[in-house]
């Protein structure tokens, strides 16, 4: 039976024979650790207890808290390093080279490498100080907004990832979240160097303390470079405390700007530069007025304001005319030089304005112990772009049908949301159960919205003597509205050429160009991403090992894809005009030479239009596992495993269009098919399946302040495998035609018969659908931080040690690939005067 094939039981019995290798690491030598962030100060590596990993919550939901010590020890360059510290988290070499993307619970090895990308971060959410980072305006960038390089994690004194099912607060988010909290308070100027063959960072940090009541202000500084990119930032933090009629009150103002920059240099004909300015501003208040109804009042509001710039110089090829024109119709267009150089400018000023109201409260349930916290609040956040869009020399104009777009003709988006949760706390039990409701208006769609109920609970079974057995479980339902882009893309031009005569030696020339402006990239029944989670686990403590484990289940729907439509038009194309020394005119719709009219014939072609829609489904099961098993005292060492099984089905139910466009000239093939699979893919569906595990054995030596930590990081199943529907079709025919009046059809066993339709068959490669599956292999990680005194710490880290890469077949393609990353060594200093 083939392995992909879905079976039930087979799931099940996978289900079970992964938890038992998760969990088969028990060694009863070793005494408990358990160390928390409430068990002491994590900061200083002279501590016995300093956490130098991921600490697991102790609540409901599935999360990952890493404290601050845990943070410099991994010397993180972008969030995205932290993800190693996740269960089964698989490590990278940092590099700002290409974008940098934070994702959770998503396979990231792409040809043994580490590897992620923009749309595997789709619908992760990251909050900093509470105030989420909104990207939904960016519009063409050179820099996706997601990309976390211009994240300075100078800044975070501790992030924690929310796997699972978040608190109703949240919004606008399918995948989970990373929270981030920065430094605040009073702390001494910080001084810190990063180095590695890659890449430099420099960072300095002071936190100042004004007045006795509170008011502290903390400045940030940081310079990260890699060749041509560069980026670095600023970040001032106030906070003011004071009695407001006799009850506390908190107000925060944080101001950061960010700059980075990239050249491409290539020669004086073909360089490019790109270019991001960054301000955020945040406002927020904390009035606890401790009433009956009221204990707590928050107000948060944060603007932000961004500015992406692209200059691009290249040489187009094969270009001899250019119509400006931006309706359908005839019209004269410039006749270009051979060669010329061409400037295209892109420039976006994303804006955001986020505004909160957030009111708690508590009260006292009739068993003794037990309490019930109430919030709700509301939410509304503007969004739009107004730059100057993608512009260039009308005279130099770039290859193909290109058009300049001001991102200012694009309305703005306004969005609010609605919360209510309430927490339950009994002495063994806890439940926390709340709901949201989000919608999105915006001009041509009216109103996007979705409701998200969800819930998470926990209950101790038992708990004495150092015995703890909890179980927990969550079930909840998120969504990611659409962006800007999507909801307005740019509009779609065909140039057809109907005429084209150029005489340089007597200096004259003409060039027609038909245009054909369809204008409805527009899909008005696009909606939000619906993720629908299902968690359930438990936690066990004993004298000699901690156990986390958590079993998942996701499904994601309406996934946004893009799917290619034809629209049929007729234009004239003239005869062609061999003699020199002639003077073609255009004029009354007609093209003219030497007072007669030229002969044309009325040709058909297909315009291509790319139109944004919700077809992707993508459905997610697996296991997480953390184990403590504290420390041997005898070497000061600790050992911790994490490990995850993750599955992953992508299947892509788009119905898209596909037609042989070869033809330049004279009528196009006259039929357009239209298939259930991505028409440039073999198949129409992928699965994806990975188990790995990681070894962090701990060693720390308080006397001399020094913290080691060497991961043996192990990947015991990847594989994967593309279908089509299930099956292994080498050739799909289309479930639909249409010819050029537009009206589709069933695409019948006739058709299939009439040679005629004999393009629309498309064929693929058997070994296209044969299994990727590679033999266990792994890697050695090393990690040391040694604190000289309170006021300079050193921190090494190496990665792939062994320079383990072994060399696996890709079934495939018939090529071979490296695993692991190649060996890779880093350097701080951190200077605390």
């Amino acid at each position: 039976m083939d392995y992909y094939i879905p079976r039930t039981h087979k799931y099940l019995r996978k289900f079970a024979v992964y938890s038992c290798m998760l969990v088969s690491t028990y060694h009863l030598g070793y005494g408990a650790e358990h160390a928390s962030p409430e068990s002491g100060d994590t900061l200083s590596f002279h501590l016995p207890n300093v956490i130098v990993t991921a600490i697991e919550s102790k609540g409901m939901e599935s999360s990952s808290l890493l404290p601050s010590s845990a943070i410099e020890h991994v010397q993180p360059f972008s969030a995205a390093d932290l993800m190693q510290l996740l269960p089964g988290g698989l490590t990278g070499n940092p590099g700002f080279n290409q974008a940098q993307y934070f994702t959770i619970r998503e396979i990231t090895l792409t040809n043994g490498l580490n590897k992620t990308n923009a749309a595997q971060a789709e619908g992760t959410q990251i909050v900093l100080d509470g105030s989420p980072l909104h990207y939904n305006a960016w519009i063409g960038s050179p820099f996706d907004g997601s990309d976390t390089r211009f994240l300075s994690m100078n800044e975070v004194e501790q992030a924690e990832v929310i796997r699972g099912i978040p608190s109703a607060r949240y919004g606008n988010l399918t995948n989970g979240m990373l929270k981030l909290k920065t430094h605040r308070g009073e702390m001494p100027l910080t001084v810190g160097i990063r180095y590695n063959p890659k890449m430099k960072q420099y960072t300095a940090g002071k936190g100042f303390v004004l007045s006795p009541s509170g008011h502290t202000i903390n400045l940030l500084a940081d310079y990260t470079a890699q060749g041509d990119f560069h980026t670095g930032g600023f970040r001032l933090a106030n906070t003011y405390h004071w009695l407001a009629g006799g009850r506390p009150l908190i107000a925060r103002f944080d101001y950061t700007a960010r700059i980075g920059s990239e050249k491409n240099y290539i020669s004086e004909e073909e360089h490019s530069r790109q270019q991001l300015q960054n301000h955020r501003l945040s406002l927020s208040g904390e009035w606890k007025p401790g009433r009956q109804l009221l204990e707590n009042l928050s107000l948060r509001i944060d603007l932000s304001a961004s500015k992406t710039q692209s200059d691009k110089y290249n040489v187009p090829s094969s270009k001899q005319a250019y119509s400006g024109s931006t309706v359908t119709g005839e019209s004269v267009a410039l006749v270009l030089p051979d060669r010329y150089i061409c400037r295209t400018q892109n420039e976006g000023l994303p804006l955001y304005v986020d505004a909160e109201l957030r009111a708690t409260t508590q009260r006292p349930l009739p068993h003794p112990k037990s309490r019930v916290e109430l919030s709700a609040g509301i939410t509304w956040r503007s969004e739009g772009n107004r730059g100057k869009g993608f512009q260039f020399d009308p005279l130099r104009p770039p290859y193909g049908a290109s058009r300049p777009r001001s991102y200012r003709e694009i309305p703005f988006m306004h969005s609010s949301a609605f919360f209510a949760e309430a927490l339950f706390r009994w002495p063994r039990t806890i439940i926390q159960a709340g709901i949201r409701y989000q919608a999105m208006g915006c001009n041509g769609y009216g109103w996007i919205g979705s409701t998200e109920p969800r819930v998470n609970l926990s209950w101790t079974a038992f708990s004495s003597s150092g015995w703890q057995l909890r179980l927990k479980a969550g079930a909840g339902r998120m969504g990611y509205m659409p962006t800007v882009e999507q909801l307005y893309p740019s509009p779609v031009y065909d140039d057809r050429m109907a005429f084209y005569y150029n005489d340089p030696e007597n200096g004259h020339s003409l060039a027609v160009i038909h245009t054909h402006a369809p204008n409805d990239r527009k899909n008005t029944d696009l909606c939000p991403v619906i993720n629908r989670k299902l968690e359930t686990g438990f936690m066990l403590k004993t004298p000699a090992v901690r156990v986390d484990m958590t079993g998942f289940y996701e499904r994601k729907t309406g996934g946004f894809a893009t799917v290619t439509d034809y629209v049929p038009y007729n234009y004239r194309e003239y005869e062609y005009q061999y003699d020199t020394g002639l003077r073609p005119e255009y004029r009354e719709g007609q093209v003219w030479v030497n007072g007669e009219p030229v002969a044309y014939e009325e040709r058909t072609r297909f315009t291509a239009i790319f139109r944004p829609i919700n077809a992707q489904v993508t459905t997610k099961y697996g296991i997480e596992m953390t184990a403590d098993f504290g420390t041997f005292h005898p070497l000061l060492t600790s050992l911790v495993v994490d490990g995850q099984w993750l599955r992953i089905r992508r299947k892509n139910n788009s119905l898209t269009g596909y037609t042989d466009m070869s033809t330049s000239y004279g009528d196009a093939y006259p039929y357009v098919g239209f298939y259930d699979k991505p028409v440039s893919s073999n198949g129409n569906e992928e699965i994806t399946e990975q188990l790995s595990t990681n070894f962090r054995f701990i060693t720390r030596i308080p006397r001399i302040g020094l913290v080691t930590t060497l991961t043996l990081q192990m990947v015991w199943i990847q594989r994967s495998r593309r279908y089509y529907n299930g099956r292994k079709e080498t050739e799909v025919w289309p479930l639909y035609w249409c010819g050029t009046d537009g009206i589709r059809h069933p695409f019948t066993e006739a058709e299939k018969a009439n040679p005629d339709f004999s393009e629309l068959l498309l064929e693929s490669d058997p070994d296209d659908f044969l299994q990727n599956s590679y033999k266990p292999y792994g890697l050695i990680n090393l990690r040391v931080s040694k604190e000289f005194s309170r006021y300079a710490t050193l921190s090494f880290f190496a990665n792939n040690l062994a320079d383990m890469r072994p060399v696996r077949l890709q079934a495939t393609s018939g090529q071979y690939y490296r695993q692991n990353p190649s060996s890779f060594f880093g350097l701080e200093l951190q200077i605390k005067l």
